[in-house]
C-alpha cells in the first residue's frame, strides 16, 4: 500500500497537542493558529526577500541557508546540496503557510503564496535539472562535492517539478545512486545510508511511494558503517550497555561519537 504523507499546519498542531486533544482539533487550536498566523506570515516575507534572482546564465531563484544534508558520512558533510535543499525547505514551509491561509479563509495571502510557489518551482527545475542525465544536482556546489545526491532527486519528486512521464525515470536514477551505480558522494557507501539526516527523513517515504519498500528494508537491515543497524549494535556493545548508550532514536551522525 502507498501512503501519501503531506502534512498541513492542522496536522502539525494536531500532533503537537495530542496529549490534550487526542488528535481532534478544537476551538483552542484554531485560536492558537490564528494568534500566530501574522508573525509566521511576516517571517515568510523576510525569507522570500532572501530569494536571489541572478540574470546569468539564466534567471535563478534560491534561498541559501548553508546547512545541506547535514552530517553525511564523508569528509565535508555539511557542504552538500545547500542551494537546492534550502530552496526545497522554503517551498515546503510556503506550502504549510498556504494550507494555513486556506484554513483561515485568507484568499489574498493564499493567492500570493501560490504565485510565489509557481515561480520558485519553475526556477528550481530550470536551474537544478541536468538535461544530459535527466537528474537533479546542485550546480553551484563546491567541486569536491560535485555529483548527484539522492536528496536532490527526492526533493524534485516531492516538489512536483518533474514531468509526470519522467517521474519513474528519475526514481530509477535515485535507486542507482543508492546502489552506488552513479557518481556522487553516496557511491562511497553503496546500499548503505551514505547520506545525512535530511535524506534519512525522506528516503523511506519515497521508496514506499514507488513500491520499493524492499530497498528500504535492505537499507535498514544493514549492520556495518554507515547504517541504522550499526547504531543499534554500536550502542549495545558500548560500556554501560544499551540502557546507557543504546540507540533508541535517530542520532545526528553515523560515526563512533554519535549520540
Amino acid at each position: 500500500n502507498q501512503v501519501a504523507a503531506r502534512l498541513t499546519v492542522a496536522d502539525l498542531v494536531r500532533f503537537g497537542r495530542f496529549p490534550h486533544g487526542k488528535g481532534r482539533l478544537g476551538p483552542d487550536d484554531d485560536r492558537i493558529v490564528d494568534e500566530n498566523y501574522a508573525g509566521v506570515s511576516r517571517w515568510h516575507t523576510i525569507l522570500a526577500g532572501q530569494l536571489t534572482n541572478l540574470s546569468t546564465p539564466q534567471p535563478f531563484v534560491l534561498l541559501q541557508q548553508p546547512i545541506g544534508d547535514w552530517a553525511a558520512p564523508r569528509p565535508d558533510p555539511e557542504r552538500s546540496a545547500d542551494h537546492d535543499e534550502s530552496t526545497f525547505m522554503f517551498v515546503y514551509g510556503s506550502e504549510l503557510l498556504a494550507s494555513w491561509a486556506r484554513r483561515r479563509g485568507n484568499s489574498s495571502d493564499l493567492a500570493r503564496i501560490q504565485r510565489l510557489l509557481t515561480t520558485v518551482k519553475a526556477h528550481y527545475h530550470a536551474n537544478f535539472y541536468d538535461n544530459k542525465t535527466g537528474a537533479y544536482r546542485d550546480k553551484l556546489a563546491p567541486q569536491e562535492t560535485d555529483g548527484y545526491m539522492p536528496l536532490s532527486q527526492m526533493m524534485a519528486l516531492r516538489l512536483g517539478v518533474v514531468a509526470p512521464e519522467k517521474r519513474q525515470a528519475l526514481f530509477d536514477f535515485l535507486l542507482q545512486l543508492v546502489r552506488g551505480e552513479q557518481p556522487g558522494p553516496s557511491a562511497l557507501y553503496p546500499n548503505h545510508t551514505g547520506w545525512g539526516i535530511v535524506t534519512q527523513r525522506y528516503m523511506y517515504e519515497t521508496l514506499s511511494e514507488f513500491g520499493r519498500t524492499d530497498v528500504g528494508l535492505q537499507l535498514l537491515l544493514q549492520s556495518d558503517f554507515p547504517s541504522v543497524g550499526r547504531w543499534v549494535d554500536q550502542g549495545a556493545t558500548m560500556p554501560g550497555g544499551p540502557t546507557e548508550y543504546g540507540a533508541t532514536t535517530l542520532w545526528e551522525t553515523f560515526g563512533n561519537n554519535a549520540r
